[in-house]
């Protein structure tokens, strides 16, 4: 089986599908709703998962209802994950017009001071080596038994 690692921002959208664009007064219908998994590594991890690929995530969600629904909803899709706890989950309000054009207002909260610039590893999460272990590369950093000998800080 194929393994795959994304590394990267994970975020819960909330999906508004609009009955009319731009909104007229100041209530807009919505015809329906949906909450999908979001952001570029979450969802690469998502479609390796769907196309059969063991697929894992390193990233970052919030010790809130948000990152809780968010890691549940990965799981479902097969994604093994491997998330440090921050304060709060990154959450979008998508809103999708009659046409199918989306307008995405991002709620992004900054990083713990500890965690700015660094890995999650480092941060105090075990991701990436968790995720090594899982797909079966050994290690928590590069050298022996490590990913890439040739990158001494591992993923």
């Amino acid at each position: 089986m194929v393994g795959v690692l994304a590394v990267g921002w994970a975020n819960l959208d909330q999906r508004y599908y609009v009955e009319q664009f731009p909104p007229q007064g100041s209530r807009t219908g919505v015809r329906a709703y949906r909450e999908t998994i979001g952001g570029p590594a979450a969802v690469a991890a998502q479609a390796a998962a769907r196309l059969g690929a063991q697929a894992h995530l390193v990233s970052r969600v919030g010790k809130d209802a948000a990152g809780a629904r968010l890691a549940a909803m990965l799981r479902e899709e097969g994604v093994r994950t491997h998330l440090q706890l921050g304060p709060a989950t990154p959450v979008s309000a998508v809103l999708v017009t009659p046409e199918g054009e989306r307008y995405i207002f991002p709620y992004r909260p900054s990083l713990p001071e500890e965690a700015r610039g660094r890995p999650p590893q480092a941060a105090g999460g075990s991701g990436c080596s968790s995720a090594r272990r899982a797909l079966g590369q050994g290690g928590s950093g590069g050298g022996p038994g490590g990913a890439n000998p040739r990158d001494p800080g591992g993923f």
